[in-house]
């Protein structure tokens, strides 16, 4: 029996992606700037981005920035389980990027 099935494929729906405006993008990274002091965040780079995602302070300010402009985001993100809502992470950075609000 394999240990690791990588048969798993996470795809967020176009519905859910369209709500993933700039302004929503906007208000979740100032959420992130009320949990995280801002040289930490300003001195991540993109692949420590891994490091906050998921974390504590990245659900609360995703709830935050939901509950202010999209409750539909939040239902959702509560609704996946952990290894979808990991990916769903990697693609909300993904969009900050994107958007040019954080850096590559």
């Amino acid at each position: 029996m394999p240990v690791h099935d990588n048969s798993h494929k996470y795809e967020i729906p176009r519905k859910i992606e369209a709500l993933l405006t700039k302004d929503f993008c906007t208000e979740f990274y100032c959420q992130l700037e009320s949990a995280f002091p801002a040289t930490e965040l300003s001195a991540l780079d993109g692949i420590e981005w891994d490091s906050i995602e998921c974390s504590e302070g990245w659900a609360k300010a995703f709830d935050a920035a939901s509950d202010k402009l999209c409750p539909e985001l939040k239902a959702y993100v509560h609704s996946l389980q952990e290894y979808d809502c990991d990916m769903f992470a990697d693609k909300v950075t993904s969009v900050l990027r994107d958007y040019g609000i954080i850096g590559v």
